[in-house]
């Protein structure tokens, strides 16, 4: 029987799981579709997602992207990409979008950092683009705010 390595494959009712995936393997994806969304913080899973959506909720906020940013102590701190609504007077702050969070998400899930800016990168069908995001955090540094 012949099978992709990506998939479980089925045998006289047994499920059988397919070999370890070495780097070199084309289907191995070190930060790929499905893991881009999940950061590792402190031993923590969190999802990009759930952030974003509290993010939306914020009035002043027009788009929001999280993605993971080093840190010396947890491994990865979420980091926000955010643009502001045009009617808005463009007042909120980094310090103002954490504390919005704080009250309404898990204190691991928090932004440690919020980056507002004029536009996010998109795609040519307007996907944010989060691998530019990425490198942008990871071009910012460890970040080296307090642990909690």
């Amino acid at each position: 029987m012949v099978h992709s390595p990506r998939f479980y494959y089925n045998y006289n009712n047994i499920t059988v799981l397919p070999p370890p995936l070495k780097e070199s393997s084309p289907y191995h994806h070190s930060r790929g579709s499905a893991t881009c969304h999940h950061t590792l913080s402190g031993g923590e899973n969190l999802s990009s997602v759930e952030v974003e959506s509290v993010l939306y909720t914020f009035p002043d906020i027009n788009e929001a992207a999280v993605v993971a940013r080093p840190d010396e102590f947890w491994g990865e701190t979420p980091c926000a990409f955010v643009t502001l609504k045009e009617a808005c007077c463009k007042s909120a702050t980094e310090k103002e979008i954490i504390e919005y969070c704080r009250a309404r998400l898990p204190h691991y899930m928090v932004p440690k950092t919020v980056v507002v800016t004029e536009e996010l990168p998109k795609t040519a069908t307007g996907k944010i683009q989060k691998a530019l995001l990425r490198d942008m955090a990871k071009d910012m540094g460890s970040s080296r705010v307090s642990r909690m």
